[in-house]
């Protein structure tokens, strides 16, 4: 079971049931559905170093999904780097000095 599914956290709390599944409850502003939860993260999107989220430049499901993973931090690639490496590639190395992946 993913980690929503551990938490009581269901397919209705996301997803409209009366327009199918792919229709989410708030489409468009996907990260303040998110962050009626997840409110620690969503206090980081106010910082002046961050990535577009709030901009909806960026989405919180094109990092983690929300479905189908055991993953604590829910990545869409096995790993931490290899997430980020979709679209910051010129920061995935190789280094000198390389530190052991997160995963």
């Amino acid at each position: 079971a993913s980690p929503h599914a551990m938490n009581d956290v269901s397919c209705n709390d996301c997803h409209d049931v009366h327009h199918g599944p792919d229709l989410i409850v708030s489409p468009g502003n996907t990260a303040e559905m998110c962050f009626q939860c997840h409110q620690e993260e969503a206090a980081q999107f106010n910082m002046p170093s961050r990535h577009p989220v709030r901009e909806g430049k960026i989405y919180c499901t094109d990092c983690h999904d929300p479905h189908g993973t055991t993953s604590y931090l829910m990545f869409r690639k096995e790993t931490l780097k290899a997430t980020c490496a979709q679209c910051h590639m010129e920061k995935s190395g190789p280094f000198v000095y390389e530190h052991a992946d997160n995963t």
